[in-house]
């Protein structure tokens, strides 16, 4: 048998929670709170997991969260992500590299592929070589477009 479990901050009621819960707009914090007013209105860990559809130690785990940061301990964590593969400044030296366009006598084309600005990238930024949509991406991203028109 677990030892029961135990919410020690009290700057909040259970009824003050289901009120906090009812403004909230993050649906998965608005069912660990509830979970948590049930806990303090001394429902049984198997009974509040039940209702709340998770494990016991997923109970568990929210009343520590809680207990450590309150209602904002509760909110749901996103992951930030991977990292872009080029920086702000970098980006923006792309931006005037397609502006300014292709060196006929330095690139030996009139107008930049997304194949080409690949090439350059991976010299000119030493990043891993991407895919020509990849590309295609972080253009649309800079606002500009993959195509160009022609030169006279």
């Amino acid at each position: 048998m677990g030892s029961p479990l135990t919410v020690t901050r009290d700057a909040h009621t259970a009824e003050d929670l289901r009120h906090i819960a009812s403004n909230l707009k993050d649906a998965r914090q608005v069912r660990r709170v509830q979970a948590i007013s049930l806990v303090m209105d001394g429902w049984s860990r198997a009974k509040v997991a039940a209702f709340a559809c998770v494990d016991r130690q997923t109970l568990r785990d929210w009343v520590e969260r809680y207990n450590e940061c309150g209602v904002a301990g509760l909110a749901t964590l996103t992951s930030p992500g991977r990292p872009r593969l080029l920086t702000p400044n970098q980006a923006e030296e792309l931006r005037q590299v397609v502006i300014n366009g292709p060196d006929l006598n330095k690139d030996g084309v009139v107008r930049s592929r997304c194949v080409d600005l690949v090439k350059q990238a991976a010299v000119r930024f030493c990043v891993r070589e991407v895919h020509p949509s990849t590309m295609a991406k972080w253009l649309r991203r800079l606002r500009l477009t993959k195509m160009t028109a022609r030169p006279f």
